[in-house]
């Protein structure tokens, strides 16, 4: 998706769309941990 948006990378898109809102910004720093080999995925409680 980041290429496709002209980032350089995710942690780019990334910082960007997780401005949107507080719950943006953890499935981001989620999806950057997965991908990085991180923590595994958390979940909120309005999840």
């Amino acid at each position: 998706m980041s290429k496709r948006l002209g980032h350089e990378s995710i942690i780019v898109t990334a910082n960007i769309y997780s401005r949107l809102s507080p719950e943006a910004d953890q499935r981001a720093v989620d999806v950057v941990d997965q991908v990085m080999g991180g923590r595994p995925k958390t979940t909120s409680a309005a999840g």
